[in-house]
């Protein structure tokens, strides 16, 4: 997969991710195409409602962020500023 991130048609970048296994290779993002909420695996582990800090941003800053969590659905996801 290339690095770069597709682009809509107002040549928006879409999301991507890195992946777990190596923290470097870029992933693309994907989502329920009729809520647009982001799937997401979860091994066989229930994530209770809250908020949770997470490695959202640059790497290179150790910056966190946060995803809130609301009847097992991410409602919100912010990065660290």
């Amino acid at each position: 997969m290339a690095d770069n991130a597709s682009r809509d048609e107002n040549l928006v970048p879409t999301l991507l991710a890195v992946s777990s296994a190596d923290g470097v290779s870029p992933v693309k993002l994907k989502a329920n195409a009729t809520t647009g909420n982001l799937l997401v695996t979860i091994a066989n582990a229930a994530v209770a409602d809250g908020t949770y800090t997470v490695g959202l941003g640059t790497p290179s800053t150790g910056t966190n962020g946060t995803i809130t969590i609301t009847d097992g659905i991410i409602t919100a996801i912010q990065e660290a500023s």
